[in-house]
């Protein structure tokens, strides 16, 4: 039994852990100044909430835990997550749901080739600061090419100087 409860513990937390946070970023329009701004709203209040439920953890239940036994511990813990369940659906006619397109399993062996092909291939670190221009989340992207180059040529040319001392 106690197993059974650690696997079904790993695959709730697994579960959550991995989709809320995309779950709750798809329902801002990010092509819009608006939208990006709602999501980094939401983001901010997702972690501020996780850290105040971490905190709440930790120190309340605990020391209800401590003080009036263990199953009142347990019960705050359980009557929360059968509030939580109710109030996260009833939001469900107004989420915005992206219907899942072609096989997750390309999608993985995707990521993974592309990650084995950046890291075989060699970086060059002052190149990292000009191709962040042309970034479509970086504000300045509007640049003309003249002052790309420019700025690349600046960056690459930079040679260490030595000071005269006598």
């Amino acid at each position: 039994m106690l197993f059974v409860g650690l696997y079904l513990v790993a695959l709730g937390v697994g579960g959550i852990k991995g989709s809320l946070p995309a779950h709750g970023g798809e329902q801002f329009d990010e092509t819009t100044p608006s939208g990006r701004k709602q999501r980094s709203t939401f983001f901010n209040y997702f972690v501020f909430c996780l850290s105040c439920g971490a905190l709440i953890a930790v120190t309340f239940v605990v020391w209800i835990e401590d003080n009036k036994g263990w199953q009142w511990g347990f019960a705050i813990s359980t009557i929360s997550i059968f509030v939580s369940i109710p109030v996260f659906l009833s939001g469900s006619p107004t989420y915005k749901n992206k219907i899942p397109s072609g096989s997750p399993l390309t999608t993985i062996l995707k990521v993974l080739f592309a990650a084995v092909l950046n890291s075989c291939t060699y970086k060059n670190s002052s190149s990292a600061v000009v191709n962040m221009a042309s970034s479509p989340s970086n504000p300045h992207s509007g640049r003309m090419e003249s002052e790309q180059e420019t700025v690349k040529a600046n960056t690459t040319n930079k040679t260490p100087t030595r000071s005269k001392s006598h």
